[in-house]
């Protein structure tokens, strides 16, 4: 699958609590809020919701790849991902290869735009 992140909406390096699928007060979204929206989400779907894990908790009823009771395999194979997102650390410029890289290894092609 291959999505885009807009830049000018991208919520980033503001650590992990700050960090949500879609933030309602400012709209911004993190990089695997723009993921879940290049699967079939709507924004309403992903809005204040802190994981894509808690997506397949409340939309399917039963999750076929969770293999751990409790974590949804879907957050195990996201940890990566959010940690390069919310880092406060890392210029743009190393998240955004990063994060390609990570994203690669899950099947998906990421594009920054803007």
């Amino acid at each position: 699958m291959k999505f885009q992140v807009d830049r000018r909406e991208w919520l980033r390096g503001e650590g992990n609590v700050q960090s949500q699928l879609l933030r309602p007060s400012d709209n911004k979204k993190c990089c695997v809020g723009f993921y879940c929206l290049a699967e079939g989400f709507t924004e309403e779907q992903i809005s204040a919701e802190p994981v894509y894990g808690g997506l397949h908790g409340r939309y399917y009823s039963n999750d076929p790849f969770s293999t751990i009771p409790g974590v949804p395999n879907h957050d195990m194979r996201f940890y990566s991902v959010y940690n390069l997102n919310d880092d406060p650390n890392l210029t743009d410029e190393q998240r955004e290869s990063l994060l390609k890289r990570e994203f690669q290894k899950l099947g998906a092609e990421v594009e920054f735009i803007n």
